[in-house]
């Protein structure tokens, strides 16, 4: 991931991919498997410091189900690299997204926060006024080469926390 300022673009490619991983997490783990109720993706990048952030895809399992859910995580992050989004899923990744900048520009708290630093760095200002925009032109080309640089071989690793009582004691 580059900084916003310079690939705003690509940074708006991989929020929506942040958005089509969570709607497949949701229709797998959730809807075919039972596995979990709500499947969750957080992304976090930088304005300031190139090649900073993370994208980071959460789920709560019981623990019998833990393995098998990592499989279907690591799957649905491969299938992402190799095929772009249908259709489908990039305009159920994209509305929500559209739909919150609309309604959070209603308030002052959106407008407190974003336009923080702004006097010191115009460029925020570029970002605000083109984030409507530069979303709807997001394309499922665009989700798959982000899925291709963010799930990049040796790029992911995992983190399992398990219950103390679901630990095995050694007698």
């Amino acid at each position: 991931m580059k900084t916003y300022f310079s690939d705003p673009r690509g940074n708006r490619s991989v929020d929506i991919l942040s958005e089509v991983l969570k709607l497949r997490l949701r229709a797998e783990l959730r809807e075919t498997q039972g596995a979990t109720y709500s499947p969750n993706t957080a992304l976090q990048t930088s304005l300031s410091w190139p090649d900073w952030g993370y994208l980071a895809a959460r789920v709560e399992v019981p623990v019998t189900k833990v393995e098998s859910s990592l499989a279907v995580m690591k799957k649905i992050a491969a299938d992402l690299t190799r095929m772009p989004p249908t259709m489908d899923e990039l305009i159920r990744a994209k509305t929500p997204r559209l739909d919150a900048f609309v309604k959070a520009r209603e308030t002052n708290a959106y407008w407190v926060s974003e336009l923080s630093g702004a006097q010191s760095d115009p460029r925020r200002l570029a970002i605000l006024r083109g984030a409507i925009v530069a979303t709807e032109k997001v394309t499922a080309a665009d989700v798959q080469r982000a899925a291709q640089d963010i799930f990049a071989d040796g790029a992911a690793w995992t983190l399992t926390i398990t219950p103390w009582a679901a630990i095995p004691s050694k007698k």
